[in-house]
Formats: C-alpha cells, structure tokens, sequence
C-alpha cells in the first residue's frame, strides 16, 4: 500500500549503470512511447538504484531513467526545486509529509581500520567514542592507539541516521574529522591507523575496512531483515505526490519478489522468504 512518510514497512500490492550526472544512455533513440523516468539518491542507496534500474530495464522496453546523487540535504533541494518527482533515501524525519513507500532496509555498519583487533563494540561504547568521551583503543581492549573518528558531514542521511540510533540528543565531538560522501568515508577509514567510520552497508563488503559487530551482531541482510541488527533502517522513495504511471509501476516492481531479489545483492528486502 502507499502512504505517507512512516516508521513501519509496509509491501506495495500492486501490479544500466546511472550516471551520476546525467542520463542513462539508451540504445536507440527513444520514441514517443519511452518512459522516462527521473530518479535522484542520496549517496548511501546509490549502489541500490543501479541495481534496480539496470536489472529493470532489462526487463522492461521503453523505460530509461535519469539520475543524480548527492547527501540527503542536497536531494531534498532537487526534490523542493522540481528538478526531480522523487529521490530514494535511507532517512526520513518522523514528521516527514512527503509521500513514502519503503523498498528496502539498510543499515548502518561500523567500519575501522583493518588493523584494529576490536571485533565488537556496544552501542553505549560506540557512543561514547563519538561523544569525544573516549581516546583511546587501549581503554576498551584494544592496541595503545588514539581513536581517530570519521564522521558524515551535515546534510548527510547516513549521518542523520547514525545520529538517530546511536547517538540521540548528545553531539559528535567536534574534532572528529568529515568524509562527505560514502566512498570518502571507506577511503578514510582505510587510509588511517586507528580510525573508526560508519557507512551503508550496500557499500560492503570491503577488504580494504574492518566491520565491527554492534551488540555482538554484523550487519548482513540476514541479520537486518531479520530485525536482529540494532542500526537498521528503512529505504524509501519519497516525493511530493503519490507515484502514478510508469513510477508507479516501477515502484510496484521493486517490492515484488524479483525487484527484492535485486534489491537482497547488497541491502536487505522488506520481507524475509521460507
């Protein structure tokens, strides 16, 4: 069912690599029965949107889609602008008025340097070490190392996200250092001894980071679709009115079992099958 912005997911019932900075490219001049649809992402659900409109558009003539990316605030701008009818993104405000309907879950996983011993970090720790309260891998068990915090810069939806669930009302300290996009942040993060960031999880796995489990649980599609990873979160396409038409009927496509199979390559679906 569609509906307004909410915390609960819900499955609709009915019936190409993007580039960032334009239009993906189709194979013939489109005719007067081409659909084209424009669907902006924040950087987080980018990995998801060239999934779904790659593997859509094999599936589906006449369909091309335009796209760009940016964080959450910028998407929001396009959005306000009329430069796009819809954008998909990992966070939403609980007051939101937008028109939403979930098409997937993320989560937000915990990355360090992949020298770091620590396997395991709770949520009040973790809060603490981005509070600025801890220094020092060596006082929760680790190597005699300052901890070097990454964090989203403002704007950011992973960082509203992470902020939502780890955080609460206390504040990033305000010398942790700023990646301002999500490849940035896993750069960071591989590039500095000692250093822990957070990052979608469509952009894992990596070798080139460590994951650290949140309360003892990795954040997998398993374990996110199963409500069992604390830092989770909805996916949403979001915009002003309700999809009708051709969106419409891509949105239905991508809550069905074959777009939450695409969907299930890096992000986990909204609904778990036997």
């Amino acid at each position: 069912m569609f509906k307004r912005a909410s915390r609960v997911l819900g499955v609709l019932a009915v019936a190409a690599m993007v580039n960032c900075g334009g239009p993906y490219t189709p194979a013939s001049t489109p005719t007067t029965n081409t659909a084209i649809l424009r669907i902006y992402s924040t950087t987080a659900v980018a990995p998801l949107l060239h999934n779904i409109t790659a593997a859509y558009t094999l599936e589906t003539q006449g369909v091309i889609f335009e796209s760009q990316q940016g964080n959450h605030a910028a998407m929001l701008e396009q959005l306000q602008a009329g430069n796009t009818p819809y954008i998909i993104t990992n966070y939403l405000k609980d007051d939101s008025s937008l028109w939403a309907a979930p098409i997937a879950q993320d989560a937000i996983a915990i990355i360090a340097h992949p020298s770091n011993p620590i396997d395991n970090l709770d949520r009040e720790t973790l809060r603490q070490i981005y509070q600025g309260l801890i220094h020092n891998w060596a006082d929760i068990g680790g190597p005699d190392q300052p901890i070097v915090v990454f964090s989203r810069e403002a704007g950011s939806g992973t960082r509203l996200v992470f902020e939502r669930l780890v955080m609460g009302m206390r504040q990033t300290t305000p010398s942790a250092r700023i990646a301002p996009t999500s490849n940035a942040m896993l750069l960071s993060v591989m590039e500095e001894t000692g250093s822990i960031g957070y990052i979608s999880m469509g952009y894992l796995p990596d070798e080139r980071v460590k994951i650290i489990a949140v309360d003892e649980v990795l954040p997998t599609t398993a374990s996110v679709g199963e409500n069992i990873y604390p830092l989770r979160t909805p996916i949403y396409i979001t915009g002003y009115e309700e999809a009708e038409g051709a969106y419409r009927a891509f949105i239905g496509w991508i809550q069905s079992l074959s777009g939450q199979a695409i969907v299930s390559r890096r992000y986990a679906p909204l609904f778990t099958t036997p």
